[in-house]
């Protein structure tokens, strides 16, 4: 579905058209937004990230669309993709699809004449510093750091995989650079017995390769949910109709987060979740030493923000 968004403000003859995308392992997300003094957002589309074969194409036929349905020919492109990119920012294999995107391809084969690859977080980590104060929840009683102070920032979030970046402060040219991270993929510690039962839960019953030690993704992302409220169930042996619903979705995170605040074993799957989360967060506050306080982003923090909210 293609959506059209109008602004009433007037626009200079020097703005430009940009096409965003957001690549995540789930959804794919596209955009125009005029650039100029301020960005203004024109149209949005998105579909399943499944549904992509070859990127280059999808980039044409999006194009194609908003040609010829809102009358938007941007030239240049910015695409943040869950996955690493390469240096010369010219090409990234996103780490949970099995297309590879290639910026020169891109170029050659569409209408675009520059195209702008980013870590899936480096780009949100760009975009934090526009949002008012009144546009953050604070969680825990935080405070947000006077304008005059520019600690270190950093972001995580958790959604088909984990996301991590950090924002650095350029006092030479006077703003944030946003720096991407792959930290999602870092070593889960065990701290206790429920960790080691955890882990070996997901060895044995999930499947998950023993020859490779447990990934914080493998915990704090969509499949993690899943595999939290199954561990949680194996261990209580507890028979409900809410968990035959459950099961019957195929243990959907969203299926469980629909009864966070009804069923004990969903509302204690979401503990266990916020509570890693939690201990994610202290990890990257410490590696990054981020004065300047951890945002949350992402679908899923902002699914079920009243778990974080809660404390």
């Amino acid at each position: 579905m293609l959506r059209s968004i109008f602004s009433k403000n007037r626009h200079s003859s020097t703005d430009k058209l940009y096409l965003a995308c957001d690549i995540g392992g789930t959804k794919s997300r596209f955009a125009i937004a005029r650039v100029g003094a301020t960005a203004q957002l024109l149209a949005t589309f998105e579909m399943p990230s499944s549904k992509i074969e070859n990127f280059r194409d999808t980039v044409r036929t999006v194009l194609e669309r908003f040609e010829k349905e809102q009358n938007l020919t941007p030239m240049h492109a910015g695409i943040a993709v869950a996955g690493a990119v390469s240096l010369d920012r010219t090409h990234v294999k996103p780490t949970n699809l099995p297309f590879t995107i290639n910026a020169n391809d891109i170029v050659q084969n569409t209408p675009l004449e520059g195209v702008v690859l980013l870590n899936d977080f480096e780009a949100p980590g760009f975009g934090i510093t526009q949002l008012g104060k009144d546009e953050v929840k604070c969680v825990l009683g935080c405070a947000l750091p006077e304008d005059k102070i520019n600690p270190t920032r950093a972001i995580i979030g958790a959604g088909t995989g984990l996301g991590k970046g950090i924002l650095a402060w350029d006092g030479e040219h006077g703003q944030y650079v946003s720096l991407p991270s792959e930290g999602g993929h870092g070593d889960f510690a065990i701290h206790n017995e429920q960790d080691a039962a955890l882990v070996q839960f997901l060895y044995d019953t999930i499947g998950l390769d023993k020859t490779f030690p447990i990934e914080w993704e493998d915990i704090l992302s969509g499949r993690g949910i899943s595999r939290i409220y199954q561990w949680l169930h194996t261990a209580s042996s507890r028979a409900s109709e809410i968990h035959t619903k459950i099961q019957a979705a195929h243990f959907d995170p969203k299926a469980i987060a629909a009864y966070r605040q009804t069923d004990e074993l969903a509302r204690k799957t979401f503990s266990c979740f916020a509570a890693f989360y939690g201990r994610f967060a202290k990890n990257v506050a410490l590696g990054a030493l981020a004065r300047g306080c951890i945002y949350l982003a992402g679908g899923t923090a902002i699914q079920i923000d009243d778990i974080f909210l809660q404390g």
